[in-house]
Parts: C-alpha cells; sequence; structure tokens
C-alpha cells in the first residue's frame, strides 16, 4: 500500500513519521508498539547494508525518488520512461557515505538471518552483555561466567570476524566458516539470555549441538540451490 501511494503523492510528514515508528518498533521487539529502547539508532539501520546498516529503506527520501520519476514523466511526456530509475535515485543518497569493510562477513549467504542480525549488533560493539549481566545477575556460577568470557571475548575481539577476509579458503568452504562462527555467537548469547531472564539451563553439550544444527540446516538447504556446498558438508560437520 505505500508503495502504491508513495509513487503517486509526496505523503505527509506524519505518515511517513508514524509508519517508521511500527517498523522500527517491530524489528525491536516484533510488535507495533513501543516496547524497549532499540540497540542501535533507526538512523543507522535503514542505511544500506554496504555502508553499515541493514538496508531498511528511508521511507521518506524513497517516496522523494518515486516522486521524482513521476515529475520526469510528465517532463518528458512519456509513461514509463526508462531514462530515470527509482533504485538510482535513491541510491543517490547514500553515495557519497564511507562504505564499511565487513559487509560480506555479515550478510553472507550461508548466515541464517537472525544469526547475522545479531552478528551485525555485535560488530557495532552494541549487544548489551556485561550491561544484562551487571543488572539482573551481578553473581554468576562458574559455567555462567566462562559463558560470559566467551561472550566477552567475541565482543572486544571483533578481528575473529574480520579474520575471515584473510582466510585463503575456496569461497564455500568460507562461507561455511562464517556460517558457524555466526551461530556460535548466537548460540552462547542466546543460551545466556536464557539462564538470566528465563532461569532455564543449557549445557555445553546442548550448545554445541544447536551450533552445529543451524549450520548444517543452513548449508544443507543452500547445497539445493549450489552444489558447491556439498563437498565440504561432511568435513566441517560430522
Amino acid at each position: 500500500m505505500y508503495t502504491y501511494w508513495a509513487s503517486v503523492f509526496l505523503l505527509p510528514t506524519k505518515v511517513i513519521d508514524k509508519i517508521t515508528r511500527i517498523c522500527r518498533n517491530y524489528l525491536r521487539s516484533g510488535t507495533g508498539e513501543y516496547k524497549k529502547a532499540p540497540y542501535i539508532s533507526w538512523q543507522q539501520t535503514y542505511l544500506p547494508k554496504s555502508q553499515g546498516g541493514i538496508g531498511i529503506k528511508d521511507l521518506a527520501a524513497w517516496n522523494k525518488a518515486t516522486i521524482v520519476k513521476l515529475t520526469w514523466a510528465v517532463a518528458k511526456k512519456k509513461e514509463g520512461d526508462s531514462d530515470y530509475k527509482v533504485a538510482k535515485g535513491y541510491k543517490w543518497k547514500w553515495e557519497t557515505q564511507r562504505k564499511v569493510p565487513w559487509i560480506k562477513l555479515i550478510w553472507a549467504r550461508s548466515n541464517v538471518p537472525r544469526n547475522a542480525f545479531i552478528s551485525w549488533v555485535l560488530i557495532q560493539n552494541r549487544l548489551p552483555i556485561k550491561h544484562r549481566m551487571s543488572k539482573f545477575q551481578p553473581q554468576t556460577d562458574t559455567l555462567c561466567r566462562k559463558r560470559i568470557k566467551q561472550i566477552c571475548f567475541i565482543v572486544n575481539s571483533r578481528q575473529l570476524m574480520m579474520a575471515l577476509k584473510h582466510i585463503k579458503s575456496p569461497g564455500a568452504l568460507k562461507q561455511i566458516i562464517s556460517a558457524i562462527i555466526k551461530a556460535t555467537i548466537y548460540c552462547i548469547w542466546s543460551a545466556k539470555n536464557h539462564r538470566i531472564f528465563k532461569k532455564q539451563q543449557i549445557t555445553v553439550h546442548q550448545t554445541a549441538y544447536l551450533i552445529k544444527d543451524q549450520a548444517r540446516s543452513r548449508i544443507l538447504f543452500l547445497s539445493k540451490c549450489s552444489k558447491k556446498y556439498s563437498s565440504h558438508i561432511d568435513s566441517i560437520l560430522t
């Protein structure tokens, strides 16, 4: 609905702001209502993936880009003129922004979207690990401390993901390694949250199984689309 009306009218700012709020709240909490502050500002979130965001459109900028197309068509007196493309007009806004070096590390095809999102928050040092730990459970047992140390090491050492750029391996193998790392980050973080907020114990063996299962399922799915992954599945995930 938005796409249609945005291509015909320059929408009021209040309408765009309300739609943006609904999208922002849903991304953060799964509902259209505001529940808690996001990890990362919306101005950073709607940037293109190549510039550190997650590629959600800036609705105001997209609306203007579509109206320019309509204006261009009227000026040329030709509907659907191919001289102007909405996507190119929208991208023009971001051309001066600096690109981030880790786009392929986070948004590789082999990564489960959920894991990629958590890794995106992590690589920008906004995953609330230390803050939550000190606020909700200052006293932890040995197992929990070990997990927190592992996560804090990952958070403070983003070189773990950046190092993938320097691995001299076939593209498919590098993507499998990337999927395993992202699954590890997510599963350890999730296990810690279950222990703190839900009082549920997830053992090390269960966490390891979840990591392997997530990575295996994703690679098996991708191998149906491309056979380049198949030869590495057994050696990596058995």
